[in-house]
């Protein structure tokens, strides 16, 4: 889950880039995860309900969301695979 504490400056970001939009962008937002074997990823509204409720209003709004997990080793971190987001 994201975030892990509340973010006033995460929330910024997704009113800005809902306001990029309007400016002709197509944003995103990429999370990347490295915890093995994690199966899909949701946004953490008991930690911080506002971040979640402006993230349901910007994915309304047309920004796309990605996760994808990694590959640990003790030479690399490599982005593995898309995961599942939750939005529950």
């Amino acid at each position: 889950e994201f975030p892990d504490a509340v973010t006033t400056r995460g929330t910024k970001h997704l009113i800005k880039l809902v306001d990029s939009i309007n400016k002709k962008y197509d944003p995103y937002v990429l999370f990347l995860t490295q915890i093995k074997d994690i199966e899909y990823f949701k946004i953490a509204k008991d930690i911080d309900y506002n971040y979640y409720k402006n993230y349901i209003l910007a994915k309304k709004a047309g920004v796309q969301f990605l996760a994808y997990k990694c590959k640990i080793d003790p030479n690399e971190i490599v982005i593995d695979k898309k995961i599942e987001i939750i939005d529950e």
